[in-house]
């Protein structure tokens, strides 16, 4: 039985080169009993024909290794712990990659690689996992060991029913024995090209909880990555989780995890739990891509030591990412293209601004909150724009610089927008019965900056003044442009009227 897909783009391209021949995916259905065999750390059975069925279960055994167009499908119930059931020996390239397992509360490992292994995915990885029976949990692993990278170049789509784990990690070079662990795999990457998707099923009426944990040096989803949950506290999102508390390690062999998102959804948890990490003095690096608009709301724990560094490169002028820490912070802020929106009661650590699309915005702790105070210990300005909104007198977002608030040596290209309605701020000034209403934008220990360095943008009939360099505090202050009196708008329209007249005589 063969699948007929067509890409137009690529059927196109495969046309011209090819001649016309259509594009076919052949599915394959793994064959193998994974109650019994493979047994543990037991590698090779993906990349073997025999173990693969043509069209069906039922269908005749392949003639051939799995390769770029093939389609494969496993399915088994597993109460047992489970090893490499997936593993293989050699480079593998598969279209879709289909894994049904029902499963015991006993570890199981879904997919691992080997040692400078290279293997992708052309189209999607879909993963289903139900219980199998009363048990309470099950524990599943994706493991990418030392110098391997997996790679899916469509979606990762996760389906759960019942309380699961499932960690995306480098796996652990072993001994002989195996133990003891000689080594933590350094050079490791899991990469989705397109999102990252998560469902989430009802279980004797509830939805339970889903933990995700990672920890490889490179994890990346060039889509979105969707960790919206199904109810409160039923996704919790762990970006570099610890090994195992039995596995031992020899020296400083951890290493800092970098983790590229283009965009992230939702509202789960996020925690950093590697304690080891912290230990030894490392980072996570969480940046962004983004080509649209996302949000992400939620907690955030990192009681580790380990540093957290938030980055935004968005891929297109439109991308734009939303963090609302309702807890926690993080060690530093660089915007170098596309806007990030941040709210925090915490300290967000150090800020860099850059890039003259580079945009900062201050969020709510919702989406119906309108203004925030944003605090970091320090901030430098190269180029771009602070977006702050004023909602009312006495309301308005705001920036907290416990250190220095600089300017770069080769700054330019400094704004602050102001997002102010002028028929508000002209009730505002009314009400108050003056002629200017002052807002205290940026508190800050230090600066370098002086009048003239930073151009505020402001909507039409709102003028800004900005003073305040030489105090610590940047103040915006505000008023409207004059309106003439009916008299004199008269006499303009009547001077005018000679105007055209004259004009019409010629």
């Amino acid at each position: 039985m063969k699948r007929l897909t067509v890409f137009p783009f690529f059927s196109l391209f495969f046309f011209i080169a090819a001649g016309a021949q259509d594009l076919e995916y052949t599915d394959l259905y793994y064959n193998n009993d994974l109650v019994t065999h493979p047994g543990k750390w037991d590698h090779g059975h993906l990349g073997e024909a025999k173990n693969w069925n043509v069209g069906s279960v039922d269908g005749p055994v392949s003639e051939s290794n799995p390769a770029q167009y093939d389609n494969l499908w496993v399915s088994a119930t597993i109460t047992s712990q489970t090893g490499f059931v997936t593993g293989w020996v050699g480079d593998m390239n598969f279209h879709d990659f289909n894994m049904d397992l029902a499963l015991g509360s006993s570890p199981a490992d879904l997919f691992c690689t080997v040692e400078n292994q290279s293997v992708t995915a052309w189209g999607s990885m879909n993963f289903t996992i139900t219980p199998a029976d009363t048990a309470d949990g099950r524990q599943t692993n994706i493991l990418v060991e030392d110098n391997s990278s997996l790679s899916v170049k469509g979606d990762f789509n996760l389906n759960v029913t019942g309380k699961t784990s499932l960690r995306i990690s480098s796996s652990l070079d072993y001994g002989d024995d195996p133990w003891p662990v000689v080594g933590i795999s350094q050079n490791s990457s899991f990469v989705v090209g397109g999102d990252f998707n998560i469902v989430q099923n009802l279980r004797n009426g509830v939805y339970q909880p889903l933990d995700l944990k990672i920890n490889t040096a490179f994890f990346g989803v060039n889509g979105v990555m969707d960790v919206t949950q199904k109810s409160a506290g039923s996704i919790n999102l762990d970006l570099k989780t610890q090994f195992s508390s039995n596995m031992q390690v020899e020296g400083d062999e951890s290493y800092d995890s970098n983790i590229s998102l283009g965009g992230l959804r939702g509202d789960a948890n996020i925690l950093l739990s590697d304690t080891y990490s912290g230990a030894a003095g490392r980072s996570v690096y969480i940046s962004f891509t983004n080509s649209t608009a996302e949000e992400w709301s939620g907690n955030f724990t990192n009681e580790t030591g380990l540093k957290t560094h938030i980055e935004m490169f968005a891929s297109s002028s439109s991308g734009e990412q939303t963090m609302r820490f309702q807890t926690g912070g993080v060690d530093s802020v660089a915007i170098v293209s596309g806007a990030l929106n941040l709210y925090s009661t915490e300290s967000m650590g150090s800020l860099s601004l850059s890039g003259a699309d580079a945009r900062l915005g201050i969020a709510g702790q919702n989406p119906t909150g309108d203004f925030s105070t944003l605090r970091f210990s320090s901030a430098e300005w190269s180029a771009g724009t602070i977006e702050m909104d004023i909602i009312a007198v006495g309301m308005h977002d705001a920036i907290a610089v416990e250190g220095a608030f600089d300017k770069a040596a080769s700054a330019s290209g400094l704004f602050i927008e102001l997002n102010v309605d002028a028929y508000d701020l002209g009730m505002w000034l009314d009400e108050e019965g003056v002629d200017y209403i002052d807002f205290d934008l940026i508190t800050f220990g230090s600066t370098n900056m002086k009048d003239g360095d930073i151009s505020v943008v402001v909507r039409d009939g709102v003028i800004c003044e900005l003073f305040g360099f030489d105090t610590g505090t940047l103040t915006a202050r505000l008023s409207l442009q004059a309106v003439p009196e009916p008299a004199a708008f008269a006499a303009a329209l009547g001077a005018l009227a000679l105007i055209f007249a004259a004009r019409g005589k010629r």
